[in-house]
């Protein structure tokens, strides 16, 4: 769960390519949610991890979660239609955003990406 008055990144309007689908991703990240595309965002909506009083509050409310959810249904035709496989997708940025981990030789080239850095760029929510 996202601290409040931390910076997040923008959630995509729509799903319509496979860049929208890893901003949809980097997004939720954003939020502070470990997501996988596997999951409903309703599971979400009851509260991933306890806070400070040992009280499980919510991530999302159903109306977050129900766009999030629109979302990544977009996001599963879409890969489908790319012949990608959402879930190896979503690895891939896990391992190289979060764990700075590289799948592959030539994913080391490109230029070094975080989300940290990305949420550094971004006016404080207010």
């Amino acid at each position: 769960m996202n601290p409040e008055n931390t910076p997040t990144l923008p959630l995509p309007d729509a799903i319509r390519t496979v860049d929208d689908f890893i901003a949809f991703q980097r997004a939720i990240w954003s939020e502070g949610v470990n997501f996988h595309p596997e999951d409903d965002f309703f599971d979400y909506v009851e509260g991933e991890d306890p806070d400070e009083n040992g009280e499980y509050r919510p991530c999302y409310t159903h109306e977050e979660a129900t766009l999030r959810n629109t979302l990544l249904e977009q996001a599963y035709a879409v890969c489908e239609a790319a012949g990608v496989d959402i879930c190896e997708i979503g690895l891939d940025e896990y391992l190289y955003l979060v764990c700075g981990v590289w799948q592959s030789e030539e994913d080391q080239d490109e230029e070094e990406y975080s989300v940290e850095t990305e949420l550094a760029s971004l006016p404080p929510n207010g």
